[in-house]
């Protein structure tokens, strides 16, 4: 769906949104509280099958996930 930095922008965008605890939304995502500052570290990969979990909440957030993939 995108590159790192674009999963990061949008997430951030996800959080001022919605009102979100930065590390609420890494636990839910990757079950890691620092995780939005590991996608925000431009030496740190993230693995894809990663950036599609942040796509899901971000569409499922938004309203826009109406498929399970799972």
């Amino acid at each position: 769906m995108g590159t790192k930095d674009d999963a990061f922008n949008e997430l951030e965008k996800v959080i001022d949104e919605f009102k979100l605890a930065p590390t609420t939304v890494g636990r839910e995502i990757a079950g890691d509280p620092g995780f939005m500052a590991r996608l925000a570290d431009p030496t740190v990969d993230i693995r894809t099958k990663t950036l599609d979990r942040v796509w899901r909440f971000i569409l499922e957030k938004r309203g826009q996930l109406e498929l399970d993939l799972d």
